[in-house]
Protein backbone atom coordinates (compact mmCIF):
# COMPACT_ATOMS: atom_id res chain seq x y z
CA UNK A 1 0.00 0.00 0.00
CA UNK A 2 1.75 3.53 -1.25
CA UNK A 3 0.20 7.07 0.07
CA UNK A 4 -0.68 7.80 -3.67
CA UNK A 5 -3.11 4.70 -3.57
CA UNK A 6 -5.35 6.14 -0.94
CA UNK A 7 -8.16 8.86 -1.04
CA UNK A 8 -7.41 12.42 0.46
CA UNK A 9 -10.56 14.16 -0.97
CA UNK A 10 -9.76 18.00 -1.92
CA UNK A 11 -6.34 17.86 0.34
CA UNK A 12 -3.54 20.16 -1.50
CA UNK A 13 -1.12 17.33 -3.06
CA UNK A 14 1.45 19.02 -0.67
CA UNK A 15 -0.13 18.33 2.58
CA UNK A 16 -1.03 14.44 1.79
CA UNK A 17 2.07 12.98 3.30
CA UNK A 18 1.58 15.24 6.83
CA UNK A 19 -2.10 14.91 6.89
CA UNK A 20 -1.86 11.56 6.29
CA UNK A 21 0.50 11.27 9.67
CA UNK A 22 -1.56 13.54 11.72
CA UNK A 23 -4.67 11.71 11.27
CA UNK A 24 -3.28 8.39 12.38
CA UNK A 25 -1.36 9.51 14.81
CA UNK A 26 -4.22 11.66 16.21
CA UNK A 27 -6.63 8.82 16.13
CA UNK A 28 -4.31 6.31 17.24
CA UNK A 29 -3.32 8.22 20.24
CA UNK A 30 -6.93 9.41 21.39
CA UNK A 31 -7.61 5.75 21.28
CA UNK A 32 -4.96 4.86 23.45
CA UNK A 33 -6.32 7.55 26.19
CA UNK A 34 -9.98 6.40 25.53
CA UNK A 35 -8.84 2.50 26.96
CA UNK A 36 -7.08 4.00 29.51
CA UNK A 37 -10.02 6.07 30.70
CA UNK A 38 -12.16 2.84 29.90
CA UNK A 39 -10.23 0.66 32.27
CA UNK A 40 -10.49 2.94 35.39
CA UNK A 41 -14.34 3.59 34.63
CA UNK A 42 -14.88 -0.11 35.01
CA UNK A 43 -13.61 0.34 38.53
CA UNK A 44 -15.61 2.83 39.20
CA UNK A 45 -18.58 1.45 37.61
CA UNK A 46 -19.41 4.49 35.40
CA UNK A 47 -20.84 2.26 32.77
CA UNK A 48 -22.26 5.45 30.66
CA UNK A 49 -18.66 6.42 30.09
CA UNK A 50 -17.76 3.09 28.85
CA UNK A 51 -20.59 2.68 26.89
CA UNK A 52 -19.59 6.62 24.99
CA UNK A 53 -16.15 5.01 25.01
CA UNK A 54 -16.67 1.68 23.51
CA UNK A 55 -18.27 3.04 20.58
CA UNK A 56 -15.24 5.85 20.32
CA UNK A 57 -12.81 2.73 19.89
CA UNK A 58 -15.11 1.16 17.50
CA UNK A 59 -15.43 3.99 15.26
CA UNK A 60 -11.89 4.55 15.52
CA UNK A 61 -11.21 1.10 14.45
CA UNK A 62 -13.95 1.30 11.40
CA UNK A 63 -12.12 4.84 10.18
CA UNK A 64 -9.29 3.62 10.42
CA UNK A 65 -10.12 0.21 8.09
CA UNK A 66 -12.39 2.16 6.00
CA UNK A 67 -9.30 5.00 4.87
CA UNK A 68 -6.77 2.20 4.65
CA UNK A 69 -9.15 0.03 2.77
CA UNK A 70 -9.92 3.46 0.00
CA UNK A 71 -13.71 3.48 0.82
CA UNK A 72 -13.61 6.55 2.24
CA UNK A 73 -11.63 9.78 1.89
CA UNK A 74 -8.93 11.18 4.79
CA UNK A 75 -11.31 14.53 5.52
CA UNK A 76 -14.36 12.19 5.95
CA UNK A 77 -12.62 9.97 7.97
CA UNK A 78 -10.86 12.84 10.05
CA UNK A 79 -14.57 14.41 10.42
CA UNK A 80 -16.68 10.98 11.65
CA UNK A 81 -14.18 10.35 14.30
CA UNK A 82 -13.57 14.13 15.53
CA UNK A 83 -17.28 14.84 15.90
CA UNK A 84 -17.48 11.85 17.79
CA UNK A 85 -14.85 12.04 20.23
CA UNK A 86 -15.57 15.49 20.60
CA UNK A 87 -19.77 14.71 21.46
CA UNK A 88 -17.54 11.89 23.81
CA UNK A 89 -15.55 14.55 25.55
CA UNK A 90 -18.66 17.26 25.93
CA UNK A 91 -21.06 14.33 27.28
CA UNK A 92 -18.41 13.30 29.48
CA UNK A 93 -17.08 16.89 31.04
CA UNK A 94 -21.30 17.76 31.68
CA UNK A 95 -21.30 13.77 33.21
CA UNK A 96 -18.87 14.59 35.66
CA UNK A 97 -19.69 17.96 36.66
CA UNK A 98 -23.28 16.21 37.47
CA UNK A 99 -21.94 13.62 39.37
CA UNK A 100 -19.56 15.58 41.30
CA UNK A 101 -16.96 13.10 40.17
CA UNK A 102 -13.83 13.73 42.25
CA UNK A 103 -11.18 16.47 40.88
CA UNK A 104 -13.63 17.09 37.75
CA UNK A 105 -12.36 20.55 37.39
CA UNK A 106 -8.76 18.59 36.14
CA UNK A 107 -10.30 16.12 33.99
CA UNK A 108 -12.10 19.02 32.67
CA UNK A 109 -8.62 21.16 32.12
CA UNK A 110 -7.51 17.51 30.68
CA UNK A 111 -10.42 17.45 27.99
CA UNK A 112 -10.08 20.68 26.78
CA UNK A 113 -6.53 19.96 26.15
CA UNK A 114 -7.30 16.75 24.46
CA UNK A 115 -10.38 18.80 22.55
CA UNK A 116 -7.80 21.54 20.94
CA UNK A 117 -5.78 18.97 19.82
CA UNK A 118 -9.14 17.73 18.05
CA UNK A 119 -9.78 21.51 16.46
CA UNK A 120 -6.35 21.75 15.33
CA UNK A 121 -6.39 18.42 13.65
CA UNK A 122 -9.76 18.81 11.84
CA UNK A 123 -8.58 22.75 10.98
CA UNK A 124 -5.70 21.22 9.33
CA UNK A 125 -7.29 18.35 7.57
CA UNK A 126 -10.75 19.78 6.67
CA UNK A 127 -12.51 22.56 6.18
CA UNK A 128 -12.03 25.91 8.64
CA UNK A 129 -16.22 26.04 8.86
CA UNK A 130 -16.16 22.88 11.44
CA UNK A 131 -13.34 24.59 13.25
CA UNK A 132 -16.55 26.98 14.39
CA UNK A 133 -18.71 24.44 14.77
CA UNK A 134 -16.71 22.39 17.19
CA UNK A 135 -16.15 25.79 18.99
CA UNK A 136 -19.52 26.41 19.25
CA UNK A 137 -20.94 23.01 21.11
CA UNK A 138 -17.64 23.55 23.57
CA UNK A 139 -18.69 26.95 24.42
CA UNK A 140 -22.43 26.13 24.65
CA UNK A 141 -21.05 23.40 26.92
CA UNK A 142 -18.29 25.86 28.96
CA UNK A 143 -21.55 28.19 29.35
CA UNK A 144 -24.01 25.53 30.61
CA UNK A 145 -21.70 24.46 33.20
CA UNK A 146 -20.74 27.86 34.38
CA UNK A 147 -24.14 28.57 34.56
CA UNK A 148 -25.06 26.21 37.16
CA UNK A 149 -22.17 25.49 39.05
CA UNK A 150 -21.41 27.27 42.17
CA UNK A 151 -18.67 30.04 42.59
CA UNK A 152 -15.33 27.49 42.80
CA UNK A 153 -12.01 25.98 41.17
CA UNK A 154 -13.66 26.12 38.22
CA UNK A 155 -15.47 29.37 37.53
CA UNK A 156 -12.23 31.26 38.93
CA UNK A 157 -10.71 29.62 35.50
CA UNK A 158 -13.43 29.11 32.91
CA UNK A 159 -11.62 32.09 31.19
CA UNK A 160 -8.48 30.11 31.38
CA UNK A 161 -10.55 27.08 29.62
CA UNK A 162 -11.89 29.21 27.25
CA UNK A 163 -8.38 30.57 26.43
CA UNK A 164 -6.98 27.29 25.59
CA UNK A 165 -9.46 25.86 23.21
CA UNK A 166 -10.07 29.14 21.02
CA UNK A 167 -6.49 30.52 21.30
CA UNK A 168 -5.28 27.34 19.68
CA UNK A 169 -8.00 27.68 17.15
CA UNK A 170 -7.26 30.38 16.17
CA UNK A 171 -3.94 29.99 15.93
CA UNK A 172 -4.83 26.64 13.48
CA UNK A 173 -6.96 29.42 11.41
CA UNK A 174 -4.21 32.02 10.98
CA UNK A 175 -1.90 29.24 9.93
CA UNK A 176 -3.78 26.83 7.91
CA UNK A 177 -4.61 30.37 6.01
CA UNK A 178 -1.35 31.53 5.83
CA UNK A 179 -0.31 27.87 4.77
CA UNK A 180 -3.49 27.74 2.09
CA UNK A 181 -2.09 31.27 0.46
CA UNK A 182 1.65 30.46 0.38
CA UNK A 183 0.42 26.77 -1.19
CA UNK A 184 -1.62 28.88 -3.63
CA UNK A 185 0.89 31.11 -4.25
CA UNK A 186 3.57 28.42 -5.11
CA UNK A 187 0.97 26.56 -7.47
CA UNK A 188 0.34 29.65 -9.29
CA UNK A 189 4.49 30.12 -9.53
CA UNK A 190 4.58 26.80 -11.07
CA UNK A 191 2.00 27.55 -13.38
CA UNK A 192 3.98 30.26 -14.82
CA UNK A 193 7.10 27.98 -15.26
CA UNK A 194 5.40 25.40 -16.53
CA UNK A 195 3.66 28.45 -19.07
CA UNK A 196 7.08 29.74 -19.78
CA UNK A 197 8.26 26.37 -20.19
CA UNK A 198 5.56 25.58 -22.99
CA UNK A 199 6.18 28.93 -24.85
CA UNK A 200 9.94 28.10 -24.96
CA UNK A 201 9.35 24.78 -26.20
CA UNK A 202 7.21 25.70 -28.33
CA UNK A 203 9.63 28.26 -29.52
CA UNK A 204 12.27 25.54 -29.75
CA UNK A 205 10.13 23.54 -31.77
CA UNK A 206 9.58 25.90 -34.36
CA UNK A 207 12.51 27.22 -34.74
CA UNK A 208 13.27 23.37 -35.00
CA UNK A 209 10.67 22.90 -37.80
CA UNK A 210 11.81 26.04 -39.71
CA UNK A 211 15.50 24.96 -39.54
CA UNK A 212 14.51 21.27 -40.39
CA UNK A 213 11.74 22.89 -43.61
CA UNK A 214 15.19 25.34 -45.02
CA UNK A 215 17.28 22.20 -44.72
CA UNK A 216 14.46 20.24 -46.67
CA UNK A 217 14.25 23.30 -49.23
CA UNK A 218 18.00 23.53 -49.57
CA UNK A 219 17.70 19.77 -50.21
CA UNK A 220 15.18 19.62 -52.64
CA UNK A 221 17.21 22.56 -54.53
CA UNK A 222 20.34 20.59 -54.41
CA UNK A 223 18.84 17.35 -55.90
CA UNK A 224 17.30 19.83 -58.46
CA UNK A 225 20.62 21.25 -59.26
CA UNK A 226 21.87 18.16 -59.69
CA UNK A 227 19.23 15.90 -61.26
CA UNK A 228 19.85 19.27 -64.23
CA UNK A 229 23.58 18.42 -64.38
CA UNK A 230 22.88 15.01 -64.68
CA UNK A 231 20.58 15.75 -67.63
CA UNK A 232 23.43 18.55 -69.10
CA UNK A 233 25.49 15.66 -68.87
CA UNK A 234 23.31 13.55 -70.15
CA UNK A 235 22.25 15.67 -73.39
CA UNK A 236 26.34 16.63 -73.74
CA UNK A 237 26.81 12.88 -73.86
CA UNK A 238 24.35 12.16 -76.62
CA UNK A 239 25.77 15.20 -78.84
CA UNK A 240 29.07 13.64 -78.94
CA UNK A 241 28.04 10.44 -79.81
CA UNK A 242 26.23 12.22 -82.44
CA UNK A 243 29.07 13.94 -83.68
CA UNK A 244 31.47 11.40 -83.43
CA UNK A 245 28.94 9.06 -85.57
CA UNK A 246 29.18 11.85 -88.34
CA UNK A 247 32.72 12.20 -88.01
CA UNK A 248 33.50 8.59 -88.31
CA UNK A 249 31.69 8.64 -91.71
CA UNK A 250 33.22 11.36 -92.88
CA UNK A 251 37.32 9.66 -92.36
CA UNK A 252 36.81 7.62 -96.09
CA UNK A 253 35.99 11.16 -97.68
CA UNK A 254 38.88 13.11 -96.47
CA UNK A 255 42.64 13.21 -96.91
CA UNK A 256 45.42 12.07 -94.48
CA UNK A 257 45.45 15.42 -93.05
CA UNK A 258 41.91 16.00 -92.30
CA UNK A 259 41.40 12.63 -90.63
CA UNK A 260 44.30 13.52 -88.52
CA UNK A 261 42.59 16.75 -87.97
CA UNK A 262 38.99 14.80 -86.97
CA UNK A 263 41.04 12.45 -84.86
CA UNK A 264 41.85 15.04 -82.84
CA UNK A 265 37.81 16.45 -82.66
CA UNK A 266 37.08 12.48 -82.00
CA UNK A 267 39.67 12.45 -78.89
CA UNK A 268 37.96 15.54 -77.13
CA UNK A 269 34.66 14.03 -77.97
CA UNK A 270 35.42 10.82 -75.97
CA UNK A 271 34.06 9.41 -72.91
CA UNK A 272 37.24 10.56 -71.30
CA UNK A 273 35.20 13.66 -71.14
CA UNK A 274 32.63 11.77 -69.04
CA UNK A 275 34.83 10.61 -66.89
CA UNK A 276 35.35 14.00 -65.63
CA UNK A 277 31.91 15.00 -66.07
CA UNK A 278 30.59 12.02 -63.32
CA UNK A 279 33.75 12.73 -60.79
CA UNK A 280 32.50 16.34 -60.33
CA UNK A 281 28.67 15.01 -60.42
CA UNK A 282 29.55 12.47 -57.79
CA UNK A 283 31.72 14.91 -55.18
CA UNK A 284 28.33 17.49 -55.55
CA UNK A 285 26.13 14.29 -54.71
CA UNK A 286 27.99 13.56 -51.90
CA UNK A 287 27.89 17.21 -50.84
CA UNK A 288 24.13 17.02 -50.50
CA UNK A 289 23.99 13.16 -49.60
CA UNK A 290 27.00 12.45 -47.51
CA UNK A 291 25.35 9.45 -45.62
CA UNK A 292 24.28 8.11 -48.92
CA UNK A 293 26.92 5.75 -49.97
CA UNK A 294 28.57 5.10 -46.56
CA UNK A 295 24.60 3.53 -45.23
CA UNK A 296 24.53 2.11 -48.64
CA UNK A 297 27.75 0.08 -48.60
CA UNK A 298 27.29 -0.59 -44.77
CA UNK A 299 23.72 -2.18 -45.57
CA UNK A 300 24.42 -3.62 -48.70
CA UNK A 301 27.91 -4.01 -48.88
CA UNK A 302 27.87 -6.47 -52.07
CA UNK A 303 26.55 -3.83 -54.51
CA UNK A 304 29.29 -2.66 -57.53
CA UNK A 305 30.61 0.69 -57.88
CA UNK A 306 28.34 0.76 -60.77
CA UNK A 307 25.47 -0.41 -59.22
CA UNK A 308 25.85 2.50 -56.43
CA UNK A 309 26.18 5.34 -59.29
CA UNK A 310 23.02 3.51 -60.86
CA UNK A 311 20.93 4.21 -57.14
CA UNK A 312 22.48 7.40 -56.62
CA UNK A 313 20.63 8.70 -60.31
CA UNK A 314 17.84 6.79 -58.93
CA UNK A 315 17.63 8.46 -55.67
CA UNK A 316 17.82 11.91 -57.63
CA UNK A 317 14.39 10.81 -59.15
CA UNK A 318 16.38 10.19 -62.91
CA UNK A 319 14.47 7.77 -65.67
CA UNK A 320 15.79 4.57 -67.26
CA UNK A 321 16.45 6.58 -70.37
CA UNK A 322 17.78 9.73 -68.71
CA UNK A 323 20.68 7.43 -67.13
CA UNK A 324 21.37 5.66 -70.10
CA UNK A 325 22.11 8.86 -71.75
CA UNK A 326 23.91 9.99 -68.51
CA UNK A 327 26.25 6.71 -68.18
CA UNK A 328 26.30 5.75 -72.07
CA UNK A 329 23.87 3.02 -72.33
CA UNK A 330 21.13 1.57 -73.24
CA UNK A 331 17.61 2.02 -71.85
CA UNK A 332 17.10 -1.47 -71.73
CA UNK A 333 20.51 -2.41 -70.42
CA UNK A 334 19.75 0.29 -67.29
CA UNK A 335 16.26 -1.41 -66.87
CA UNK A 336 17.93 -5.05 -66.10
CA UNK A 337 20.23 -2.70 -63.70
CA UNK A 338 17.46 -1.71 -61.76
CA UNK A 339 15.88 -5.12 -61.48
CA UNK A 340 19.13 -6.63 -60.12
CA UNK A 341 19.62 -3.46 -57.72
CA UNK A 342 16.04 -4.63 -56.57
CA UNK A 343 17.25 -8.22 -55.65
CA UNK A 344 19.90 -7.02 -54.08
CA UNK A 345 18.51 -4.39 -52.12
CA UNK A 346 15.64 -7.12 -50.65
CA UNK A 347 13.03 -5.32 -52.18
CA UNK A 348 9.48 -6.67 -53.02
CA UNK A 349 7.31 -5.85 -56.14
CA UNK A 350 5.53 -3.35 -54.54
CA UNK A 351 7.97 -1.62 -52.86
CA UNK A 352 8.95 1.65 -54.85
CA UNK A 353 12.91 1.46 -55.25
CA UNK A 354 13.22 4.99 -55.48
CA UNK A 355 11.34 6.10 -52.10
CA UNK A 356 13.36 3.22 -50.36
CA UNK A 357 16.54 4.95 -51.75
CA UNK A 358 15.30 8.26 -50.19
CA UNK A 359 14.59 7.12 -47.29
CA UNK A 360 17.72 4.86 -46.58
Amino acid sequence: MTLSALKYGNTHPDLIRSSFLLFILYIISDTVGICFDTVSYFNDRHFFLITINMINIIVAIIMIVLFLSGKINIQVATLIFAYLFAANLIATDIYNFLTSIPDWQTILFRNAYVYTITVVVVGFICATKHIVILNVAYLTMLITIFKFSEKNYFTDNVFIIMLLVFGFTIAVVFYKNQLTKNLQQKLALQQEISIRDKEILQKEAQQMKDKTDNLQNLIQQKNRELASNALLIAQHNERNIALLKKIRMLYDLKTDEQKKELQEIESLLSPVMYTKFWERFQKHFEDVHQDFYKKLTLNFPDLSPAEQKLAAFIRLGLTSKEIASLTLNTKESIDVGRSRLRKKLLLDRSQNIEFFLSNL
